[in-house]
């Protein structure tokens, strides 16, 4: 995850903060966001998680201890303010879709956008564009997006968009 932010150059992060509750993996304090990537044996993954055979009672409840600590720790960074992302560990073979949900969540409401002059089709196709490697203003690609549509952006290649984008 920490190299697909920073191939994805996303920017403004810490690693395991201990100023807040969890020591989140990821902390973007200035965005107010705290992001957690789960073990899928520790936390219990509904997905793929299981209880070992030996053991059973012990590993079951430490898994529950896990479960319920990280609900304590979601609802006291929210409490703080902050906005939480956790991730499975096995979500991150689809790395793609997790930068895109950082990059969303970071950028969710500019301080220039108000939460009604950006639809959430365009949100995505800004993120997809920001995905590609362009490091032009969020304003920039925004208006870009606007101009081209944000369909055309979500239906583009990366290596095209990247093209595109040059010109601004």
């Amino acid at each position: 995850m920490r190299f697909a932010l920073v191939g994805a150059g996303v920017r403004g992060w810490t690693t395991h903060n201990r100023s807040v509750p969890g020591s989140p993996d990821f902390l973007f304090r200035e965005a107010a966001l705290a992001i957690f990537v789960d073990g899928c044996f520790w936390h219990g993954c509904p997905a793929c998680g299981h209880v070992p055979r030996t053991r059973r009672q012990y590993w079951g409840a430490k898994i529950a201890r896990n479960r319920q600590r990280d609900r304590k720790v979601t609802r006291r960074l929210r409490a703080l303010g902050f906005r939480v992302l956790r991730f499975w560990e096995h979500d991150l073979n689809r790395l793609d879709h997790c930068i895109e949900q950082v990059l969303m969540a970071i950028e969710e409401y500019p301080p220039y956008l108000t939460p009604n002059s950006i639809s959430k089709r365009e949100k995505q196709a800004v993120a997809r564009v920001r995905r590609a490697g362009v490091r032009a203003p969020v304003s920039a690609v925004v208006s870009w997006v606007r101009s081209i549509g944000p369909e055309s952006a979500l239906s583009a290649t990366l290596s095209d968009i990247r093209a595109i984008a040059n010109a601004f």
